[in-house]
């Protein structure tokens, strides 16, 4: 199903009262530009939105739209005044895009990123074009562009050209309705790049108000855009359904085990086990080594104190059995034997030359605590920073305040 996003903005320019009007309804959007020549500019477009957001209600074939073309117009010149406006308008229905204009106000049409379709300008310059006698290119810089042949409200009865042809809608389309306040200042390349490196009709019209805005210094005429986005959405796929079993062994994901693996896995298992039976047959267990004299106090938690002899203060051979017993093997005069069964805990920690812990718990934990002051001595503790004096939080200039933006884009 498609569905349409759209972003709009507008803005006096360089004016005192911003003469233009628009709207986003649920199937149709328009911008009018109300002449700023002429009293109750403003008046005059906000009459013509006014009638299509009361009369507009669907079935936009041609005689539709230019029965509400002929209607924007009688309330313009009953209304207003005497003041007149641009229209420009799409409506979206069923799939389908329908515009049209009176003035220079544009709609513009894009398809893969490229200008598809757009709307002639009622005016001096575009009937030029059309003979030949100027280039597109001109119509910004001419004298002559102000000019218009036909606007709302200026006769009793419209004379409407004929109308565009209907373009079916697809996902990815976009489309634009601006003042010539707007597309004065920004070109259709520039449109069409904006919208390339856009996701959304925010981010596309807020591109191309950066030009309009670098280009016109808000000194120019009244700007307004409309950009709206066609979209799809995407329904959720059905879940798979379970696939049958038919009595093969299978994983999570439903694949099959083949039976080769289920019976490699035990034979495996019984060859892993008779390779570590024949290594312990053929590499025994080494013995311990007998330990040299020199001096080291052992301090235990029963604050009894013994003499344990060690060689070269580095040298500490421990060996264990399969029965979980360590021994440490020392001379007569200064030998301790500590034995760990299964509920007891010895842990030997030893770094060169430096402190050797034996951890023994009340059930037959010993702790060996060895000092060493190494080459260089015993390092000395760091010197603690002298404390900071610091300025109170008042005393801190204050944070500059945040920027705020000169444009405020609006969705709708």
């Amino acid at each position: 199903m498609l569905y349409i996003e759209t972003a709009s903005y507008t803005h006096r320019g360089g004016h005192e009262i911003n003469e233009d009007s628009y709207c986003c309804a649920e199937d149709f959007f328009a911008v009018a530009d109300g002449l700023g020549g002429h009293i109750n500019g403003e008046e005059a477009s906000r009459c013509a939105i006014e009638y299509l957001e009361e009369n507009a209600h669907g079935g936009y074939g041609e005689e539709t739209v230019n029965a509400l073309l002929q209607g924007a117009n009688s309330a313009v010149f009953t209304q207003a005044e005497g003041a007149r406006t641009t229209v420009a308008v799409l409506f979206a229905e069923n799939g389908v895009f329908r515009y049209a204009n009176v003035g220079d106000s544009r709609v513009y049409i894009f398809r893969g990123g490229r200008v598809l379709a757009m709307t002639k300008d009622h005016s001096v310059c575009r009937a030029a074009v059309d003979m030949g006698t100027m280039k597109f290119d001109e119509i910004r810089r001419s004298e002559d562009r102000s000019k218009l042949l036909k606007v709302l409200g200026n006769d009793k009865e419209l004379k409407l050209p004929k109308s565009y042809p209907p373009i079916p809608m697809e996902e990815g389309d976009a489309f634009l309705i601006c003042s010539d306040g707007f597309w004065d200042y920004v070109l259709e390349s520039e449109m069409e790049a904006d919208l390339l490196k856009s996701d959304t009709p925010q981010k596309w019209l807020e591109h191309m108000l950066k030009r309009q805005i670098a280009a016109a210094m808000n000194k120019g005429d009244n700007y307004t855009a409309v950009c709206g986005m066609v979209k799809a959405k995407r329904e959720q796929a059905p879940a798979p359904a379970p696939a049958a079993e038919n009595g093969a062994a299978k994983d999570k994901a439903g694949k099959k085990f083949p039976i080769g693996a289920l019976i490699a896995v035990p034979v495996i298992a019984v060859v892993i086990g008779a390779a570590i039976i024949l290594a312990k047959n053929f590499f025994p267990a080494a013995e311990p080594e007998e330990v040299s004299t020199e001096t080291t106090t052992v301090t235990e938690e029963s604050t009894e104190t013994t003499t344990v002899t060690e060689e070269d203060t580095e040298t500490t051979t421990v060996a264990e059995e399969d029965t979980g017993t360590t021994t440490v093997a020392e001379e007569d005069t200064g030998t301790t034997t500590v034995a760990e069964e299964d509920t007891g805990t010895t842990t030997v920690a030893e770094e060169d030359t430096d402190t050797t812990t034996v951890a023994e718990e009340d059930t037959g934990t010993t702790t060996v605590t060895e000092e060493y002051t190494g080459i260089f001595g015993t390092p000395e503790e760091p010197d603690t920073p002298p404390e900071q004096d610091n300025p109170p939080y008042e005393d801190y200039p204050e944070y500059p305040p945040y920027m705020v933006p000169f444009f405020n884009a609006e969705e709708v």
